[in-house]
């Protein structure tokens, strides 16, 4: 596999180490003339037993300010951290889609993807990889581990995470069944469905769709319960999906093995002072991990 850096530097100290950052742009050509793209940003002082690969949420982007408060605190430990863009069918996309953009990526598709970054960052020289999701990124992620594990993956962390495929989450069982009859029918033309915030404006093919009805609410579990590598989620009592869902997913998810970290009065996104409360509980995890590999 092909990879080509494009690079620019930025220098900044961090709050918590006083530690010089090297900012890059990265890309890995995942197929020929189609490249996908990361923030690369790893401390000066750096000795490779570990990096944190940071998963943006749905449509968006890695300079979303929730992935880059998330990528601030790793770097403020000391930790380097990859932050791709998902490509959604775009070579080197740069820029966050718009709900009615024409959409043609799968779940299966994402998985790709974060699996050759994850060999991206092996190639590199590191030996424990953490994957880190915020939103449907933590679903993306939680999907890869399930079905394709990598074996360099030793940590998990999931933030704000729900499922596609259910009540209170913004699909519609109608869309789901639509596209199905669609696929069946011959005529996989692309149409407006619902899913997460874009309601009734998902520019879509079916198959697109589709692939994300797979992770109902009893099949993450499933995959939070089966995967091998320990699993930390930080959830804001205030998130709006769960005032939708009920809090008894929260329940759920401590049942199933899942380390539950609760940052009271937040919101989806950790919005406002709630973004240092994030800050805290990714270094408290990502320290006494750090710690168990020294």
């Amino acid at each position: 596999m092909y990879i080509k850096c494009k690079a620019f530097f930025l220098l900044w100290m961090g709050a918590a180490v006083l530690s010089v950052v090297q900012a890059q742009t990265v890309s890995l050509e995942l197929r020929p003339g189609f490249y996908l793209q990361a923030a690369y940003d790893q401390p000066q002082h750096n000795d490779k037993r570990v990096a944190v690969l940071v998963q943006h949420g749905f449509l968006t982007t890695n300079q979303f300010h929730t992935i880059r408060s998330i990528v601030q605190a790793i770097n403020d430990l000391g930790l380097s951290a990859l932050s791709p863009n998902m490509s959604y069918g775009i070579s080197e996309r740069r820029d966050s889609l718009k709900c009615d953009s024409l959409h043609t990526h799968t779940l299966e598709d994402n998985r790709m993807e974060i699996n050759a970054w994850v060999d991206w960052l092996v190639a590199q020289g590191y030996e424990h990889i953490v994957l880190l999701g915020h939103s449907s990124g933590s679903q993306d992620l939680l999907f890869s581990q399930a079905t394709e594990p990598h074996s360099a993956v030793a940590l998990l962390i999931v933030t704000s995470v729900f499922y596609f495929n259910g009540e209170g989450v913004g699909a519609k069982a109608s869309d789901w069944s639509r596209a199905r009859h669609m696929m069946l029918t011959g005529s996989p033309r692309p149409a407006s469905f619902s899913l997460l915030f874009c309601q009734d404006n998902f520019y879509a093919t079916p198959q697109s769709l589709l692939s994300y009805s797979q992770l109902t609410r009893q099949q993450n579990l499933a995959n939070f319960a089966y995967i091998a590598v320990p699993v930390h989620a930080i959830m804001g009592t205030s998130d709006e999906i769960l005032q939708n869902v009920g809090v008894d997913w929260l329940d759920d998810l401590v049942r199933v093995g899942v380390e539950m970290h609760l940052i009271d009065g937040a919101n989806h996104f950790f919005s406002s002072l709630h973004e240092f409360d994030l800050q805290e509980r990714l270094l408290t995890i990502l320290t006494a991990f750090n710690a168990e590999r020294n």
